[in-house]
């Protein structure tokens, strides 16, 4: 891969990290609510993060942990594989998206994010909900 080649790369990804970053802070700002929590009462393994984020953003790390623990743990692990993602396309390497291991870890985070939203809505474990 040439200088060219290696400097667009690096333009499209920061580009996107704009794009991703732009849009995030506008979700902050105006709160957008979970529609399926409005339109059924359920809550799904997203509900809370938008607390969660403003918690940590004020250092109140046990206050983020308590409004969604998985995202709390998630979010941080979607972060560092879009940087590794993010290297390895400016290097012209193979995505991690078509390696069979991030097939395998994708099946794995849906299946948790199934099982922590089917638990956070049972009364056992109303620990889960969102505060």
């Amino acid at each position: 891969m040439n200088g060219i080649e290696k400097k667009a790369r690096i333009k499209i990804v920061a580009g996107v990290t704009v794009l991703l970053i732009s849009l995030c802070v506008l979700i902050y700002v105006i709160h957008v609510p979970c529609i399926i929590h409005e339109k059924s009462g359920i809550y799904c393994a997203a509900c809370g993060t938008q607390r969660m984020l403003d918690k940590i953003f004020k250092l109140d790390f046990s206050g983020a942990f308590r409004e969604n623990v998985f995202m709390f743990f998630s979010l941080p692990l979607a972060g560092i594989i879009m940087v590794i993602s993010a290297v390895r396309y400016i290097k012209g390497k193979t995505p991690l998206i078509a390696s069979r291991a991030f097939k395998i870890l994708l099946f794995i985070f849906i299946a948790v994010s199934v099982v922590f939203m089917v638990l956070r809505n049972m009364s056992q474990f109303s620990f889960l909900a969102p505060i």
